[in-house]
């Protein structure tokens, strides 16, 4: 009987070794299924991503980080249990050293050292957006081909785990604040405008009251009732500012709406079409307002000169320049655009003041469009310009 060769002992371990690697793998995987389905914050699924690559692929020690994208920065490291890794610092991104390695070529492993240990890292990231970073502890035997394939598989799926309850978890805080932001909105409008209106109705009453006896205390009286419905509107306008964007947009409809109502009977209907795209939250009040006022003035001159149908207003929010479109079926403009009677002037006045555009495109008999068009930089909200 022939005793077996050394070749012939060796592929029935390596066989074995393949199978406990696959299986590892897949327990691995098993987990980060785990962490998308029953994690429902980042430190959940860190820690489900952490022991993926311990109790899963094997390795003696592994942490995992998150991207503050804004700061370019890596921290919040967690480990699965025990200790080491865990405690290392926030590190920066683009200083040259691994960790601009790895988010160079992310879901590929890059040797380096973090906190004076031999590491392999991964960068985490979905479609282009950087999410997290992944450090294992070198086995004994080093990483070995199959165990480099076998993390940078492993990583491309924790990407994807990350990517998600990430979005799920900035969605319910969204939710959350602007919950509470139309909960705001709600108290304001029936406490405090529904005050200011009673106190306004009551200066103007006690005026009326001492007209023509005391010339000086009427004066008075119509300086507080004035001052009453200034911080009304102003009320009003922070009400309009705290809601939600979908509220924004019906309010920006409803206001162009209520123009058009005051604007008289037509002789025939004007049927207004709306298109709202992106969000009006993310534009300051001074470029809403600009807005809304250049959208009521466009469609003040269909009323009066145009002899239209329909008219439509898309406000494009999302794009830069942020632009907003009024076009109507109606005569058209044979005159000079540049003349005042149809408003442009003031139009443009409106615009100017943050750097913004106006054009208009008509031809008798084929209608109108008026474009305006501000630059995202000067019409974006922010705490210098809110």
């Amino acid at each position: 009987m022939t005793p077996p060769t050394r070749a012939g002992k060796a592929a029935p371990a390596a066989s074995a070794q393949a199978s406990r690697q696959a299986a590892g793998e897949l327990r691995a995987l098993q987990r980060l299924r785990l962490a998308v389905t029953g994690t429902a914050d980042l430190a959940g699924v860190q820690e489900c991503i952490g022991r993926g690559l311990t109790e899963g692929l094997g390795f003696p020690a592994a942490t995992v980080g998150l991207v503050d994208d804004a700061q370019l920065r890596v921290g919040g490291w967690r480990q699965p249990g025990g200790e080491g890794m865990s405690s290392l610092p926030t590190m920066a991104i683009e200083d040259g050293g691994p960790l601009a390695k790895a988010f160079r070529q992310p879901g590929r492993v890059v040797r380096g050292e973090l906190g004076a240990r031999p590491v392999a890292i991964c960068a985490l990231a979905f479609r282009d957006q950087r999410l997290g970073l992944l450090a294992v502890d070198l086995p004994p035997q080093g990483l070995g081909k199959a165990g480099k394939l076998a993390l940078e598989r492993f990583s491309a799926r924790a990407g994807e785990a990350l990517a998600g309850v990430r979005m799920c978890v900035d969605r319910t805080r969204r939710l959350a604040v602007e919950a509470e932001r139309t909960r705001i909105s709600i108290e304001m409008h029936d406490a405090v405008i529904q005050s200011l209106f009673a106190i306004a109705c009551t200066l103007q009453g006690c005026a009326q009251a001492v007209e023509g006896r005391d010339p000086e205390q009427v004066r008075r009286l119509e300086e507080c009732r004035r001052l009453a419905e200034k911080t009304l509107a102003q009320v009003r306008q922070s009400i309009y500012d705290l809601w939600p964007a979908e509220l924004l947009e019906r309010q920006f409809l409803g206001q162009l709406r209520a123009h058009l109502a005051d604007l008289g009977t037509l002789d025939r209907p004007l049927e207004l079409e709306w298109e709202a795209r992106g969000h009006l939250a993310d534009l300051s009040r001074e470029a809403r307002q600009a807005l809304l006022s250049v959208a009521q003035e466009a469609v003040s001159n269909v009323v009066r000169h145009a002899q239209a149908h329909r008219v439509e207003v898309v406000l494009d929010a999302g794009s830069d320049p942020v632009r907003l479109q009024v076009s109507d079926d109606g005569c058209g403009v044979a005159q000079d655009p540049m003349r005042p009677q149809f408003g442009l002037r003031g139009m443009r006045a409106r615009l100017a003041p943050m750097g913004g555009r106006l054009e208009l495109t008509s031809r008798p008999g084929s209608g109108t469009t008026v474009e305006a068009s501000i630059p995202r930089v000067m019409a974006a909200a922010g705490p210098e310009r809110s």
